[in-house]
């Protein structure tokens, strides 16, 4: 009895994976709206400025790895996690770098 079940659930597992994989996909038929978004994108894009030069000052807090540490003792090989500017948007307020293990 027990047998016959599983071959039951076997055959209409496979059975449902077959039909599943033989049905052709139906096309997709995209709304007007998102037809006008898409014509509606500009072709040019504006250049990018240059992002504004953020200085260490003396207070600067410098984490490695979630330690504090001196900005000379970071390896050349650490990269930058997260960087909190001060509301002058030029002054480097916390920094942390993380390495890899």
């Amino acid at each position: 009895m027990t047998r016959h079940f599983w071959a039951t659930v076997a055959l209409l597992n496979v059975s449902s994976l077959a039909s599943a994989s033989l049905a052709r996909p139906q096309p997709v038929a995209f709304p007007n709206e998102l037809r006008l978004v898409v014509k509606s994108l500009p072709t040019a894009t504006a250049p990018v400025p240059p992002p504004a030069q953020a200085e260490l000052s003396g207070e600067t807090e410098v984490f490695l790895n979630g330690l504090r540490a001196d900005y000379k003792n970071i390896p050349p090989t650490a990269a930058v996690a997260r960087v909190v500017l001060a509301a002058d948007g030029k002054t480097i307020v916390r920094i942390e770098f993380t390495t890899s293990k």
